[in-house]
């Protein structure tokens, strides 16, 4: 029923895996292998797969995780040239600390109803696909936290309660930076939180803008700046961003 840590340190693994439907649990059974080049079929039956290809090299081949499993935390730690596809099940709820200290370059398929997405990409030294968070998703707590080279799309569901900390690493000079950034644009002034070279973020607490920012003031010093900006938008934004947005 377990066969975890079966495969750690191995170095190459270069034959198929094949896992049976009787394992539950596969916990760091790929860790820190030095190739992993080859197809792996995860049994119906897996519970837990957490810190199964961390640290693992060169990681070239799409995994399909079943519904049965619960628990992934840390499942793609430390990985280094991630390009595959992940196909998750409908089991998992919180993808908190799933791809940590990864270079990524892959594609996730996300079919479950995700309520954690915090730390999910903290510390990530590439970033380079388009990502959408899904509408069912709550928490982004620090969800790209001292994130390099981020030079990717990022859609936010309309759910997520936190956007505002995903950015600042829960360092305060940041955090402020982040609450005064909007009013600052109303000001004419560039300052937001600047995640790398072709991303800088501007937002502020829920509530906590109102009459206070000049809306047009704030398009217009953006558009003055940057080739693209992306808007994060839900049913309580202002009309008037949309009007001038569509003037633009």
């Amino acid at each position: 029923r377990s066969i975890n840590t079966i495969f750690p340190n191995y170095g190459q693994l270069n034959i198929p895996v094949n896992i049976g439907s009787n394992v539950r649990n596969t916990s760091a059974m790929f860790m820190n292998q030095a190739l992993l080049d080859e197809n792996i079929v995860l049994g119906e039956n897996i519970v837990d797969m957490s810190y199964m290809f961390a640290g693992c090299t060169n990681f070239n081949k799409n995994i399909t995780i079943p519904d049965s499993v619960l628990n992934a935390d840390h499942a793609f730690d430390n990985m280094k040239n991630f390009h595959s596809h992940i196909y998750f099940g409908n089991g998992i709820k919180n993808f908190s600390n799933y791809f940590r200290d990864t270079s990524f370059n892959g594609y996730l398929h996300i079919n479950c109803d995700v309520k954690d997405m915090s730390y999910m990409f903290a510390n990530c030294n590439i970033f380079n696909k388009e990502f959408t968070i899904p509408d069912s998703t709550l928490d982004c707590m620090f969800m790209f936290n001292n994130c390099r080279n981020l030079n990717s799309t990022i859609t936010i569901g309309k759910n997520v309660k936190n956007a505002y900390y995903m950015f600042t690493d829960n360092d305060p000079v940041r955090m402020q930076t982040a609450s005064d950034s909007i009013k600052n644009l109303s000001n004419g002034v560039i300052k937001g939180v600047e995640v790398s070279r072709n991303l800088t973020v501007f937002t502020s607490l829920p509530g906590e803008i109102g009459e206070q920012v000049n809306i047009d003031a704030v398009l217009g010093t953006a558009s003055n700046n940057y080739e693209v900006i992306l808007l994060d938008c839900d049913f309580e934004t202002e009309d008037a961003y949309f009007k001038r947005a569509n003037i633009s």
